[in-house]
């Protein structure tokens, strides 16, 4: 086999490999896209809110420890 024999066969193979993966994968269902939208969407809000519920706690933590600093620099020497 000469080289550009083996050059197109190479070729072939990696086109049929092309077409064939192309074709194999189906786009999903209509009814299929929307549940999965919504389950996101669900999903998002979950994250959201434990996100917000985290940076109240965070919040409510440096106030206090900026109170206790603040206190400790007032101190009579």
């Amino acid at each position: 086999m000469t080289k550009v024999c083996a050059a197109l066969v190479a070729l072939a193979a990696a086109v049929a490999a092309l077409v064939y993966f192309t074709r194999r994968r189906q786009e999903p269902a209509p009814g299929d896209l929307r549940n999965l939208l919504k389950q996101i969407r669900c999903d998002l809000k979950v994250q959201r809110r434990a996100i917000y519920d985290s940076r109240s706690v965070l919040n409510d933590a440096h106030k206090l420890i900026h109170a206790v600093s603040k206190g400790l620099k007032k101190q009579p020497s």
